[in-house]
């Protein structure tokens, strides 16, 4: 595939580079995030939700406040809760409340007892970027007596997208040297990864949460009915169970993809949908940046080709395919692979490259009419007024330039109808009247009476000559059914005598089914006639001319071939042009020249096309026309 051969070519390659520059530099920007978000919110609603049973959710919950007391609760409480699930046999238990404050010294120490007993619990801690006091980053942990005591740490940071809303989690934070991996992350056992070194707060492992659903989604108890003993222990053992604040009052609620206009998700169950996601096969994650912005360019790459190859009718259809093919392929990686690759960059910039194209295109379009009006006014000897914006917009200029040359046209053609009738009459009469003079006087002597003869005839046949071509170049085409044996039958007829008197014989192979044609049968039986008649006068005597009908795809095909001396090589490009002739020491150069100019000329008017091949001692002549359809 190539650039247009045109004008538009330098068009073409400024186009290329803008739309992949434009798209590179749309996809860094982050200003198709919105759409992004709203075709991967649709999306994940749609997709299947990972398994959810091995995972409890212990509720701090209004009806725990109501039965406990207001939060933060006595940490013998805690210590008692902690007790009670770790009876029940949980695989691991993670405490998404901060313990960053120490309380009494009994509490504090019955808590740590309580997590150390449980050898499962797992404590979270978060970061504060900026850190108070001017330090870039502040860490909250649980003091270091509980700490000590924990099985585990992991960080419980969210990263909600620039609208306010919670969609994916890193699994590996960074601080001062040492790394933490998210808290469900931890539960599972799993180790953090490298995180780049700088300063501040570093992050690395991304993924996207597969929510199972709307808040409410998971199994959940309330902590109360925990500690009076009201949930079943089979209910609680070997799952993994996560501990937060669920009442609406504590402030920890947060806008997800499952929302819509449902309420906001606490922040353990986001902690919970990423174990959720952790623990399930299909993992979601991101593109990487070199996959987001290879997966923005091929859309906009297919489409600059596109309208380099394919017609301008058809450029529309190639930008809407493009722009279905890529939310297609996006929404397909996201259910099949597990990969998001966000298409709006692409499909914006799809959008924008045709718009741009399209500008473009008319734009120098408009310079080229501009242009060939401009020396076709000059070449019609009217004057132009100046560049085209001397007298108003640049259509306007084009419209006054086209109306001047219309009209200039209409005089041309007046003055080429009577130079037919010129020809046609003023110059027919007198050679007429020459040769009745020549037929009725018998004084004349008879040499001399042959050569008027001949060049009466000659100058007779010049005139009928122009005036078929010039109808056949001007008429109006009519679009009768046309069967082409038909006109080969009467063809090979009109010709049959001059055949016979060169004991040579005209034979029509005629195809099995008929061949139909439209146009004008007068104009397409005078082009086989001449075919024929140069195959009759030129072929060697006593040898048959050959015409075949036969079909190529959408198109019917006529052969006429005779045999005779070759036409050189060097004349078969030019044969078809006006008083073109390609004698040799075997070929009679009779006529004018005007006889396959006139064939190529209808053909050419009927949609089709004609060519000529001379080799070994047979000539040909095919003539290929559109099939109609009856």
């Amino acid at each position: 595939m190539s650039a247009p051969r045109s004008p538009l070519r330098r068009e073409w390659w400024l186009l290329a580079a803008i739309c992949l520059i434009g798209a590179a530099a749309l996809d860094r920007s982050g200003l198709t995030a919105r759409l992004d978000h709203i075709v991967y919110d649709a999306l994940l609603s749609r997709r299947p939700a990972p398994a959810t049973g091995r995972i409890l959710i212990v509720a701090l919950d209004e009806r725990s406040l109501t039965s406990v007391g207001p939060w933060p609760w006595p940490r013998s409480a805690q210590a008692q809760l902690v007790r009670r699930l770790a009876a029940a046999r949980p695989r691991a238990i993670g405490l998404d409340v901060l313990l960053s404050e120490p309380r009494d010294a009994a509490g504090d120490r019955a808590l740590a007892e309580a997590i150390a007993a449980a050898g499962n619990v797992y404590l979270p801690l978060a970061f504060t970027v900026p850190g108070r006091n001017g330090r870039p980053v502040d860490l909250e942990r649980a003091i270091p007596a509980i700490a000590r005591a924990s099985a585990g740490t992991g960080h419980v940071n969210l990263s909600p997208d620039a609208d306010g809303v919670t969609r994916s989690a890193w699994l590996t934070y960074g601080a001062g040297g040492a790394r933490w991996s998210a808290l469900p992350a931890a539960m599972l056992g799993q180790r953090p990864g490298p995180v780049p070194i700088e300063p501040g707060v570093t992050r690395s492992s991304p993924v996207m949460i597969d929510f199972p659903g709307p808040a409410g989604t998971l199994a959940t108890v309330s902590a109360a009915s925990v500690l009076r003993g009201e949930v079943p222990p089979e209910l609680i053992a070997g799952k993994y169970v996560l501990v937060g604040m669920t009442a609406s009052g504590l402030g920890d609620m947060h806008a997800t993809p499952m929302a819509g206009a449902g309420p906001l998700m606490p922040g353990v169950e986001i902690q919970g949908s990423l174990l959720a996601t952790l623990l399930s096969d299909r993992h979601l994650v991101p593109g990487t940046p070199v996959e987001r912005l290879g997966f923005s360019l091929a859309p906009v790459l297919l489409l600059v080709l596109a309208l380099a190859a394919l017609p301008t009718r058809r450029g529309l259809l190639a930008a809407l395919a493009l722009t279905l093919a890529t939310l297609a392929a996006s929404a397909a990686l996201l259910m099949l692979a597990n990969l998001w690759l966000p298409p709006a960059t692409a499909m914006v910039a799809l959008v924008a490259s045709y718009a741009v194209w399209s500008w473009r295109r008319l734009a120098v379009a408009s310079h080229l009419v501009s242009r060939e009006l401009e020396r076709a006014s000059r070449e019609a000897g009217l004057l132009a007024q100046g560049p085209p914006e001397a007298t108003g917009g640049v259509l306007d200029r084009q419209l006054a330039l086209l109306a001047d040359i219309t009209a200039r046209e209409r005089e041309l053609r007046h003055e080429h109808d009577a130079v037919i009738r010129l020809l046609s009459h003023d110059m027919r009469a007198p050679q007429s009247a020459i040769l009745a003079l020549l037929d009725s006087n018998g004084d004349c002597p008879p040499e001399l009476a042959a050569r008027l003869r001949s060049h009466a005839h000659r100058t007779l046949d010049l005139a009928d000559g122009f005036v078929s071509l010039s109808r056949a170049q001007l008429v109006e085409l009519g679009a009768e059914l046309i069967s082409l044996t038909d006109i080969a039958l009467d063809a090979a007829d009109t010709l049959w005598a001059q055949a016979r008197a060169r004991t040579m014989m005209i034979r029509v192979i005629e195809p099995q089914d008929e061949m139909l044609v439209r146009g004008d049968r007068s104009l397409l039986t005078r082009m086989l006639v001449n075919l024929v008649d140069n195959a009759v006068k030129y072929g060697e005597a006593g040898t048959d001319v050959i015409l075949r009908i036969a079909t190529a795809p959408d198109q019917a095909r006529i052969d006429i071939t005779n045999h005779g001396p070759d036409i050189p090589p060097d004349q078969l490009e030019q044969i078809f042009e006006r008083f073109a002739r390609a004698p040799d020491a075997n070929r009679r150069a009779d006529g004018f020249g005007l006889g396959l100019a006139f064939v190529q000329t209808v053909a050419t008017r009927h949609g089709g096309r004609v060519d000529c091949r001379s080799q070994d001692g047979e000539t040909g002549f095919s003539v290929e026309l559109p099939l109609a359809r009856p």
